[in-house]
């Protein structure tokens, strides 16, 4: 009698999402009761591959997750038909698939966008049209606005995604004269030129502050996180992909059979994805990374899941004050090079570069081919709400 009254609040509750989170902190607590970590499985490489491959490579895949698409798509649609041109912003965190919006938005449409990523490094007015213009073909004595505008005013309509529009963007004395550059570019040209840029949320929401609110792209869609249904049917998906099933028969203990082990196994199933959506915060790369770690082994043609283990966010309390400040403007910035890191906290460079050492060799943070660093995706939700927790970090 008792478990059936606590179903029916729990079922009450799940209607609204910080109850919903209640419930989820009191699931694992009764999971763990029952279960015991088997240690973490090391999945192979294929199989890794395929299940954290971004949603744009994977069009079979596609969870519908795409707000203000349709009036994006409405602007390209009458664009290709000769129309104006377009300035749309898309928002989110990393991993909240912005690269996935994109590529929805152009899948079928009659205009191929040139893409390009905004490197780092870049540094005011000049170095930002320098770059623009060697990126759009357009020569090479290109320094200032006016002139990358007049250079842009004879061409042919065309649409332009520039993706890591955050790298623009630095939270230092005269750090957004490069996004003001691009800006005042886009809103000059968006008359015959179709503009489409992704930014982090955090480093946006930074710029958003200092010019006050002001609106200066036509469109701004924000990705927010997605709902448990969401993450429980992209990794259903992306498990499907590999032809293979879910078991969470490991979840339930006890000896139980017929009709109560089956409705044992459903609740568990249930649990876990409410467990994996509420730990992710709706980020579906953090929510599909730990399920990887939730693979206790493989079985036939089954994968096995066991409760993932998450990072111990007590490992960033041992952080030396300046190392979290340095984190602090990894997770602002999504990623950052050391000369970059040294400019955001105003710390020497060598001591920058020491502490993304010590922070790699921790795992918390990972560097790029580029020599740019950001926090890895295993350690990035611990990170986010440790800073946060911490007042070092705001929406």
């Amino acid at each position: 009698a008792l478990g059936g009254v606590r179903a029916i609040l729990e079922e009450g509750a799940l209607r609204f999402e910080g109850s919903r989170r209640a419930v989820a902190y009191f699931s694992r607590r009764r999971l763990e009761q029952r279960v015991e970590s088997s240690g973490h499985f090391i999945v192979d490489e294929a199989t890794r591959r395929t299940v954290e491959a971004p949603e744009a490579l994977a069009t079979n895949q596609r969870v519908p997750h795409f707000p203000g698409l349709d009036d994006a798509r409405r602007s390209l649609e009458a664009f290709a038909e000769g129309g104006a041109g377009a300035s749309i912003a898309v928002v989110a965190e990393r991993g909240g698939g912005k690269s996935t919006w994109v590529s929805e938005l152009f899948r079928g449409a009659a205009v191929t966008p040139e893409q390009h990523a905004v490197p780092h490094e870049l540094r005011g007015e000049s170095a930002t049209c320098a770059w623009l213009a060697r990126a759009l073909e357009l020569g090479t004595d290109v320094v200032d606005v006016e002139t990358l505008c007049t250079a842009l005013a004879p061409s042919e309509p065309r649409a332009v995604v520039l993706e890591d529009g955050q790298n623009l963007i630095l939270r230092s004395v005269g750090g957004t004269a490069a996004t003001r550059a691009l800006i005042d570019v886009i809103g000059r040209t968006s008359d015959r030129i179709f503009w489409v840029v992704t930014f982090s949320r955090l480093a946006w929401r930074y710029a958003q502050r200092l010019r006050q609110g002001e609106e200066y792209f036509a469109q701004v869609v924000e990705l927010g996180g997605w709902t448990e249904d969401g993450i429980a049917l992209l990794v259903r998906r992306r498990v499907a992909a590999l032809e293979r099933r879910l078991s969470f028969a490991s979840l339930v203990v006890g000896r139980l059979e017929g009709t109560a082990f089956e409705n044992a196994v459903v609740r568990s199933e249930q649990e876990f994805f409410r467990l994996l959506w509420d730990y992710s915060d709706g980020n579906p790369s953090v929510a599909l990374h730990f399920f990887l770690h939730a693979i206790g082994r493989v079985e036939g043609e089954s994968f096995e899941l066991r409760l993932f283990d998450a990072p111990d966010p007590g490992e960033l309390e041992n952080l030396h004050e300046r190392s979290r400040f340095v984190l602090a403007a990894l997770a602002l910035h999504e990623s950052l090079t050391i000369p970059e890191a040294a400019l955001v906290t105003t710390f020497p460079r060598s001591e920058v570069a020491a502490t993304m050492a010590l922070l790699r060799r921790r795992g918390v943070v990972r560097e790029a081919p580029d020599g740019a660093h950001h926090i890895s995706l295993h350690w990035f939700r611990a990170a986010t709400r440790f800073l946060r927790r911490k007042r070092l970090l705001f929406n």
